[in-house]
Order: C-alpha cells, then sequence, then structure tokens
C-alpha cells in the first residue's frame, strides 16, 4: 500500500532540523519501499504492507531514537488522502479572503455540528479519514492556530499543512 506521511513537530523553528535526505535515509532502513520525502516539508511517501498504526510506531521510534522529540507521524493511505476531494469544497471560501487547511488528526474526530462549523476564528469545513479542512481569514488580526485549536477541542495530536501542499502531495502519491 503506498502512504502519505506527514510528521508533527519536525522543521518548525530551530528545533527537531532535520535535512530531507537524512529523513529519507532513516526511514529507508526500516524496510519501507519507494521512500520519497516532499520538498522541506516532513512529508514522506512510502510502500508498506504494514497497517498504518504499525508504520506510524516505528517511524515514531526511528525519530525519536535519532534524537527528534515529539516527532508524531499522521499515516495516511493513498485513498485516505484521496478521499478528501479535489478542494472544491473551498470555493465558497475565496482563497484571496482565507487560507485554506488541512488538520491531520491522530485519531479521528467528529464535529460537534455538521460543517461548515465555525469555532474561534476557524471554519471547519469538512470531516473524515483522520483529516479536518477548514479555513481562517486572511485579514484576521491574530490569525487562530488551528492546530493548537484542534489539539486542545478533541485531546488528540495534529499536524496542520496548507491545503495547496497537501494537493500537490497527493499528486505525488499517485506519481
Amino acid at each position: 500500500m503506498v502512504y502519505g506521511v506527514f510528521l508533527r513537530a519536525i522543521n518548525v523553528g530551530k528545533h527537531n532540523r532535520i535535512r530531507m535526505d537524512a529523513l529519507r535515509s532513516l526511514v529507508e532502513p526500516l524496510g519501507y519501499g519507494g521512500v520519497r520525502t516532499y520538498l522541506q516539508t516532513g512529508n514522506i511517501v512510502l510502500e508498506s504492507d504494514e497497517p498504518a498504526a504499525v508504520v506510524a510506531e516505528r517511524l515514531e521510534e526511528a525519530l525519536a531514537g535519532s534524537g527528534l522529540r515529539g516527532a508524531t507521524a499522521m499515516v495516511r493511505s493513498r485513498e485516505d488522502l484521496l478521499a478528501l476531494g479535489d478542494g472544491t469544497i473551498f470555493v465558497p471560501y475565496a482563497a484571496e479572503e482565507h487560507r485554506h487547511l488541512a488538520i491531520f488528526t491522530r485519531e479521528p474526530i467528529d464535529l460537534p455540528k455538521p460543517a461548515p462549523y465555525e469555532m474561534r476564528g476557524a471554519t471547519f469545513v469538512a470531516v473524515g479519514s483522520g483529516a479536518v479542512l477548514a479555513v481562517i481569514p486572511r485579514e484576521a488580526p491574530r490569525p487562530v492556530n488551528v492546530n493548537a485549536l484542534v489539539e486542545s477541542l478533541w485531546q488528540t495530536q495534529a499536524t496542520t499543512r496548507w491545503w495547496n501542499v497537501v494537493d500537490d502531495f497527493r499528486r505525488e502519491l499517485t506519481a
């Protein structure tokens, strides 16, 4: 199975820095096929017959063993990522006025109300496959930290990516 991996707490600020060639070198000895990284995002493409939860656990052990603290792997199948849609869910929220986000969560979550659901400056427009799609206004005086909001509200670890990065990455999975 082809998986997309989104790493939390990698290459943010001055801690947990790792070059993508070093990340590949860390992952390849685990026996996964087709290991590729995507830009400097901490996103990995790999192939494995193991379930996603096992892949996540093995990756997190390798990351911790290399000194990367608190790095969490959100592992999604190609099918899970394609199920997020083609981005048309964002059409009512023009890119000129809104930032489009995908937040990958450790565990699946449920919104307390049907989407779209607004809370603390973020609008959650869809949820499913261990991911939440959200928008925030570009002109917000203090943009909301959607990742921290999701982690706080649903008591789960999460990692956030711009939708255009996720959409490009999904194309990488099919290459």
